[in-house]
Parts: C-alpha cells; sequence; structure tokens
C-alpha cells in the first residue's frame, strides 16, 4: 500500500516538474527578443534601471505573464474552508506565487 502512494505522489510530482518546464520554455520563447536585447544591452552598459527594462520590453513586444502564475489553464479559486487539507483533495492549478 506505501509503494502506491508513494508512486502516486512521484508521479504528481513529476507532473508539476514537466508543467513548470512547459510554461517557463514558452515564456522564455515568446520573450527571446526582448532577452536578447537585454543581453546586449548588458554587454554594452553593464547595468539597467527598470526604465531600461520596461522601455525595452515594450519596444521588442514583450509578453508579460498574468499574475498569479499557474501551471494549468484554470484558475483556482481559495477554498473558504482548510478541509480539502483533511479530506485529501488537492486544487486542479498550482500556484506558484502566493495568493494575494
Amino acid at each position: 500500500m506505501g509503494n502506491h502512494h508513494e508512486y502516486e505522489m512521484a508521479s504528481k510530482v513529476v507532473k508539476i516538474y514537466d508543467l513548470a518546464y512547459e510554461k517557463a520554455k514558452g515564456m522564455l520563447l515568446k520573450n527571446r527578443r526582448v532577452l536578447e536585447k537585454i543581453t546586449e544591452e548588458l554587454l554594452e552598459f553593464e547595468i539597467l534601471t527598470q526604465k531600461d527594462l520596461e522601455r525595452l520590453v515594450h519596444e521588442n513586444g514583450g509578453i508579460r505573464e498574468k499574475e498569479p502564475f499557474f501551471l494549468s489553464g484554470t484558475s483556482y479559486n481559495e477554498p473558504l474552508s482548510r478541509s480539502f487539507l483533511d479530506a485529501g483533495d488537492s486544487p486542479e492549478s498550482v500556484p506558484l506565487s502566493a495568493p494575494t
């Protein structure tokens, strides 16, 4: 029985890892041009201000992710009670930032 539970948990961890990897990869690919421009300016000036970064994002079509960052396409609403912890249920999405 313990081995099945461990396998199930390991499977969930691998799924979360894979989803996070794909999400991060997609974000980097969507913003590749911005990242290249940031790299060029850092090599030239060695420092960038917030205004510099905002300008580079705007000028190069940077795409900002919505917050909070979720691994699934559905949004997760905080339950009114914490009873889901006792029942062993888990949300369908995994927030990667602190809830607001």
